[in-house]
């Protein structure tokens, strides 16, 4: 067993009119796959990226999650299972070593 190391996914959502719908629809399931994972110590924070800061207004525009794992093919095969891919949500993802500093 591999020593397990940090990666942080920067999930952008589709930009059709229909993206913020079907992130709705999948929210309660994303949430709830995202807990089990924290639960599990596979998940270490995520949170949902906003449009803007300044908008009274501001969207949901993608994900940021960071993941604890021996490997980027086991968070990739995690990421695959998420229901925001299966909801068709998620239209952009890069998966980065991450090396959180120590404070």
């Amino acid at each position: 067993m591999s020593p397990k190391k940090q990666y942080l996914v920067y999930a952008l959502d589709h930009t059709d009119a229909e993206a913020p719908q079907r992130r709705q629809a999948a929210r309660a399931a994303h949430l709830a796959q995202a807990s089990t994972a924290k639960k599990e110590q596979r998940l270490v924070s995520a949170g949902a990226m906003l449009s803007s800061d300044t908008e009274p207004n501001a969207k949901m525009i993608g994900s940021v999650l960071v993941f604890q794992a021996e490997s980027e093919a086991q968070v990739r095969e995690w990421i695959q299972s998420d229901p925001y891919i299966a909801g068709n949500v998620w239209g952009q993802i890069s998966v980065h070593l991450f090396f959180p500093a120590n404070l």
